[in-house]
């Protein structure tokens, strides 16, 4: 099929995905080994679940971490809470691994960037529903003439296991019962 917009030509880009799996941490595909070149800033995207949105001039009124906590999302004892820059008056507060924050420090300095797929931004002239699933977690943001909601929902694979007449086991997913999403109401992330 012949591509009729835009380009496939690999670019080089300042920046690294920073995300939680399996109880450990890992960096995008050329991670931290790239070269980083020049002294333009690294934007690194952390993919967490306990990410929230505030805005700026509720940042100054305390720490990144007793904020995360008033929102139920206390940092762990191995995380630590950082800050995005300010997007349209609005910054990220998000809690990531100690260990994955110092290996990217250590290589890019001051130069590093937090940011989080909640700050991307979307057209939404109409009430409009964004949502963007990466790395086990779902990204939801809800306009309607301005940002509503916004929160991240984490991604759990469940499976139910059916037993056929012959005693054969066979895996199914349910889409009801077993979407892969918790059965609780998500916390409320950010509201404007």
């Amino acid at each position: 099929m012949k591509q009729v917009t835009g380009s496939n030509t690999p670019q080089a880009t300042n920046k690294v995905s920073i995300q939680l799996t399996l109880d450990g941490h890992s960096f995008s595909a050329h991670g931290l080994d790239g070269e980083f070149p020049g002294e333009e800033p690294v934007e690194a995207e952390l993919l967490t679940a306990r990410t929230m949105l505030v805005p700026e001039e509720v940042l100054g009124t305390g720490d990144a971490g007793t904020l995360l906590a008033a929102n139920g999302m206390a940092p762990a004892a191995e995380e630590r809470a950082v800050c995005s820059l300010p997007v349209q008056g609005i910054v990220a507060v998000m809690a990531a691994h100690r260990e994955a924050l110092r290996q990217a420090e250590e290589k890019l300095g001051d130069r590093i960037l937090y940011t989080t797929p909640l700050l991307r931004e979307v057209q939404a002239g109409t009430p409009t529903v964004w949502a963007y699933r990466t790395a086990g977690l779902l990204y939801i943001k809800v306009y309607d003439g301005s940002l509503r909601f916004a929160g991240v929902i984490p991604h759990r694979t469940r499976r139910t296991y059916a037993t056929s007449r012959n005693g054969s086991k066979r895996s199914s997913r349910s889409k009801a019962a077993n979407s892969g999403f918790p059965a609780t109401t998500p916390r409320r992330a950010a509201s404007c």
